[in-house]
């Protein structure tokens, strides 16, 4: 997953994580994550992934992107690209990797040790009688 830190803009300090993609970003619209501020067009950029795994960043019509104070069109972004997205600013990154707990698979695994270690103590009793 990705996500946008809001650095300026009326959401600013927000963080926009894009779950999926392609994804859309914009003001509004059936399938756009929301991105509220001055100029922000309704489907104002687009982001898909690569074959090699890349973030590759699209704007869509006539709307304006900075990446670093630079327009652009298309682009591959990097962990820490800040953008201009019409008067709002952000900082692209990778979102933490969320991890599942262990604990049910640990203690599953140490009482099906416990009841192979009883089994076994049960089969030498009946075996030495």
């Amino acid at each position: 997953m990705v996500e946008f830190s809001l650095l300026s803009g009326p959401d600013r300090g927000r963080v926009v994580t894009v779950g999926a993609l392609p994804a859309v970003l914009g003001r509004a619209g059936t399938g756009v994550i929301p991105l509220v501020g001055p100029g922000v067009w309704d489907r104002h950029f687009e982001l898909q992934e690569t074959e090699e795994g890349r973030i590759v960043l699209r704007v869509l019509g006539e709307a304006r992107v900075c990446v670093g104070a630079s327009p652009v069109t298309e682009r591959v972004l990097k962990n820490g690209d800040e953008l201009e997205v019409g008067a709002v600013r952000m900082r692209f990154g990778l979102s933490r990797p969320s991890s599942r707990s262990l604990v049910g698979r640990e203690v599953g695994f140490w009482c099906a040790c416990g009841v192979v270690v009883v089994v076994e103590a049960m089969l030498m009793g009946w075996i030495g009688r």
